[in-house]
């Protein structure tokens, strides 16, 4: 009996300790496991391109905002005003900032929000926002817990990213006023909006009320049905390592929960959505104002397949949808926009 007990506890002490070095060097900060930036011709040169522009040209007209995030994180955001706004447009800002009023930011009236993925993959926004500055939108760009400017050891793992997300909307709306706010995901960052539009903390603030779009780039359905579909592909021809790394999966699943976060399961747009119309249509207290939702991938994605896209726009339906899905051919995990950078942009503009 000592003997079984024994085997079962180093059994337990192998999984556990491989599962948690796996999810260090999967979520920790600086990773880059899930990097696809050089997977097709032209994605590191244009995300370098976009990123440039940024930096270089409208320097003069963006400015770093801050809040504190749940756990006390700190998280950061950068601010583009529209090509279009005028050239002391940084000047109202510096005075906004010292009076604390409650300012005219999106001249424009349009204003999007970018929620990046992770990891190097917050290059590849740059782009796209450069692209939206162009079609006179202002840009706000920010940066999970654990990624780029914000602080945080680790990777939110979208969810505790939706609300951290909800925080930076409810600051959003207090500061600039604008006629539209649309929110823009891109695969983790696309999961966290999801999610933040999609709870009951969202509506009870009247977010809906400033939030005119969501648009989700890359999406994936849970956290669990990543790490199993990416296990089974990356094992499919020995079933033992299939076995044993979809076990590590649920491994890293416990350490996720004890590391104050949540069980992989629960880590689920998808599940965020069934449970969308049951809370809200039951709850006279809280209405809904049906925000349309746009499912952008790739049909080459093979980190969040594209079946998960459609699942995703299935469960999104509702009395009044305005739900749309579009699938770009040979683009991979995130690369969307790079493949077709026209048929992307007229695609989100048209919402």
């Amino acid at each position: 009996m000592f003997l079984i007990f024994l085997a079962a506890a180093g059994i337990f002490t192998v999984f556990f300790s491989s599962a948690y070095f796996l999810y260090r060097s999967y979520f920790a900060r600086g990773s880059n496991f899930f990097s696809y930036s050089a997977k097709i011709a032209g994605f590191q040169e244009g995300a370098a391109a976009g990123e440039e522009l940024l930096d270089d040209l409208l320097a003069d007209v963006m400015t770093e905002l801050s809040i504190t995030g749940s756990g006390g994180v700190t998280l950061k955001a950068d601010y583009y005003r529209s090509l279009s706004c005028n050239a002391n447009a940084s000047e109202s800002l510096e005075k906004r900032d010292v009076d604390g009023s409650r300012g005219d930011a999106a001249e424009s009236g349009k204003l999007v929000v970018i929620v990046p993925g992770y990891g190097d993959s917050i290059k590849t926004v740059y782009a796209p926002a450069a692209d939206y500055l162009r079609h006179g939108f202002d840009v706000i760009i920010v940066y999970p817990r654990g990624i780029g400017k914000s602080g945080g050891k680790r990777c939110g793992l979208s969810y505790v990213d939706a609300t951290d997300l909800i925080r930076w909307l409810k600051y959003i709306s207090g500061r600039f006023e604008a006629q539209k706010i649309v929110l823009h995901g891109f695969s983790f960052g696309a999961s966290a909006v999801i999610q933040s539009v999609s709870s009951r903390a969202f509506y009870k603030a009247r977010l809906d009320e400033y939030v005119s779009a969501v648009i989700a780039d890359s999406a994936f359905t849970s956290m669990a049905d990543v790490f199993s579909d990416y296990y089974k592909n990356f094992t499919k021809k020995s079933r033992f390592q299939c076995f044993f790394f979809i076990q590590l999966s649920h491994y890293m699943s416990l350490i996720s929960f004890l590391s104050g976060c949540h069980f992989f399961e629960n880590i689920s747009p998808l599940k965020f959505l069934k449970r969308r119309g049951h809370l809200f249509a039951k709850s006279k207290k809280i209405k809904i104002r049906v925000i349309p939702m746009l499912f952008l991938h790739g049909k080459n994605d093979t980190i969040c397949r594209v079946w998960m896209a459609e699942k995703l726009f299935a469960s999104s339906h509702t009395a009044e949808n305005r739900n749309r899905i579009v699938l770009f051919d040979d683009a991979v995990h995130g690369g969307s926009y790079y493949i077709n950078p026209k048929k992307y942009m007229e695609t989100v503009l048209s919402l």
